[in-house]
């Protein structure tokens, strides 16, 4: 039975300020929610960690995330954010994502296979969310279900710049 454990403390910034730390670490299990879907996987090794709340909102928190991925991979994410008004500046890096695990998890006309890898940053800015890095796949194939579309031993994606509606990317290698 998957378990998580939360651990509350609190202490006071070098101004003096009261500020809060919470922790959830342990296991999970996640449901696909789509009506129809009973898909279902385990996180392993969860740790999530905001430090330096504050009661007001005004302060920025410390961000750290880590978990095992199904199928091998592994997510980290470190990073502040803010709740007043909202901000938030956290660099994700995922590796060795399975894209076939992940597939059933998007509606797509095609299937994917390989191994991803991201080094990508998340900031908030008054026009939206931004996303700038690198992402690269690893023996990637791009099928309909019946035939091969495309395939590549790596596809490399550097220079990665996107605020929607647009997107950027400064080098495409393969």
């Amino acid at each position: 039975v998957p378990a998580l454990t939360f651990t509350l403390t609190s202490g006071k910034s070098p101004e003096g300020r009261l500020t809060g730390r919470v922790e959830v670490a342990g296991q999970a299990t996640v449901f696909d929610p789509r009506p129809g879907k009973t898909n279902r996987f385990e996180v392993q090794r969860l740790r999530v960690v905001a430090d330096g709340l504050d009661a007001t909102g005004r302060s920025s928190a410390r961000l750290t995330a880590g978990a095992a991925l199904p199928g091998g991979g592994a997510l980290d994410v470190q990073g502040t954010a803010r709740a007043n008004p909202v901000a938030a500046e956290v660099r994700t890096r995922v590796s060795r994502v399975d894209l076939a695990f992940w597939a059933p998890y998007f509606s797509l006309p095609v299937e994917f296979t390989g191994m991803a890898e991201t080094d990508l940053t998340l900031d908030t800015t008054p026009s939206g969310p931004r996303v700038r890095g690198r992402a690269v796949v690893k023996g990637v194939t791009v099928s309909d279900g019946r035939r091969r579309l495309a395939a590549a031993d790596q596809l490399e994606l550097s220079g990665l710049d996107a605020q929607w509606p647009k997107a950027k990317v400064d080098r495409v290698k393969l």
